[in-house]
């Protein structure tokens, strides 16, 4: 018998008052905990479960999806899984007081092997490597400059060019992934709102055009609510591999990209959003969602759509004349847009009004 789920921070499990499991250290609050029950602690016909959970900031708690909070019995040869998601009954034992209460510390001088210092990361990964022959890259970042979203724009191009001077072989292939979904720990907002992530995203679709014979794969549906660093890297690896395999090794039949955005035109009360790669465009279980379109208050509200053919038509009640659309403008939107490769469409913003991040260095 075994429970399972996750906890922010740290904790210290019991069942029937007998410790079954801990669990500390720096990255505590992305480990799924599995704790063993001893046979021992179960002849007793009732289970008391109680978790003791020390929080450093943030929410604190559980923190696992439904599904993954349960008590795991062995029966003969099947395994019948018990839900433990629901209410808890809970105390605060101490309370310490607000960050902003605590006067600040001085801050630590930066060591000379901090990652985080300009040009570390590139001096001890990148250059003893630069002599070697290289067929591409694959970059995996972008949370830590969410940010700064607006200076990504220059700044990522400006890397890949480097990196392509430096090894001196030319314009090799260059993919990279998209910010996946991540972090709407509440329920969706009443209005459509700004987001540095998806200022972030824009940033690395931008760069499709800004730098020559690049990719992205994009993984707006198979990203984690809970955690930065989602587990499923399996899908996110082959998806890269479709890049490869059409733009590298001549595949012409591969679709390496889900539906992008290509134009939009305003009929009335409507606008009509036409893609690129979008083949067989199809909404998943119900009409598309996390769209949003704004009249000329620039005001975002959430609406309805509707796909016809290679198209998606959008309205909103509240919007009589609407001259913008956005998709999955959103830390972590709800998206169910794919085309017939399987392959989600691309968030985007057809608006150039002010960013989020503008400005910020």
């Amino acid at each position: 018998m075994s429970t399972r789920g996750g906890i922010d921070d740290w904790d210290t499990t019991y069942v029937n008052g007998k410790q079954v499991g801990k669990t500390d250290g720096e990255l505590g609050i992305f480990v799924q905990r599995a704790y063993l029950v001893p046979p021992a602690l179960t002849g007793q016909g009732k289970l008391a479960i109680a978790v003791r959970v020390f929080d450093r900031f943030g929410a604190g708690g559980f923190y696992s999806a439904p599904a993954a909070m349960n008590l795991s019995v062995k029966d003969n040869a099947s395994i019948k899984a018990i839900p433990l998601a629901g209410e808890w009954k809970y105390k605060v034992e101490k309370a310490y007081p607000e960050p902003a209460q605590i006067p600040p510390r001085p801050p630590e001088p930066p060591k000379a092997d901090a990652p985080y210092l300009a040009s570390n990361i590139y001096n001890a990964m990148i250059y003893p490597v630069i002599p070697y022959a290289i067929k591409g890259a694959i970059w995996y970042q972008g949370e830590s400059n969410a940010d700064r979203a607006e200076q990504y724009r220059k700044l990522f191009p400006a890397m890949i060019q480097d990196w392509r001077a430096q090894w001196k072989q030319g314009d090799f292939p260059f993919y990279f992934v998209q910010l996946a979904n991540f972090g709407n720990w509440k329920s969706r907002p009443t209005d459509p709102a700004d987001s540095a992530w998806a200022e972030l995203r824009e940033a690395q679709t931008l760069t499709l055009k800004a730098s020559p014979k690049t990719g992205m794969a994009v993984i707006i549906d198979i990203g984690d609510t809970l955690d930065i660093h989602p587990k499923n890297k399996q899908d996110v690896g082959k998806r890269l591999s479709l890049l490869a395999e059409r733009q590298v090794y001549g595949k012409d039949d591969v679709e390496c990209f889900g539906p992008m955005y290509g134009s939009m035109k305003i009929e009335g009360s409507a606008i009509r959003v036409k893609f690129n790669h979008a083949t067989g465009l199809i909404a998943r279980k119900g009409s598309p969602q996390s769209f949003a379109i704004a009249g000329d208050d620039r005001k975002f509200h959430w609406a309805d759509a509707t796909i016809e053919g290679d198209e998606i038509v959008v309205t909103c009640k509240a919007v009589a004349k609407p001259i913008a659309v956005r998709y999955a403008w959103e830390d972590d939107p709800k998206v169910n847009v794919y085309n017939a490769a399987g392959l989600p469409a691309c968030p985007f913003r057809t608006d150039d009004w002010p960013m989020l991040t503008a400005g910020v260095k």
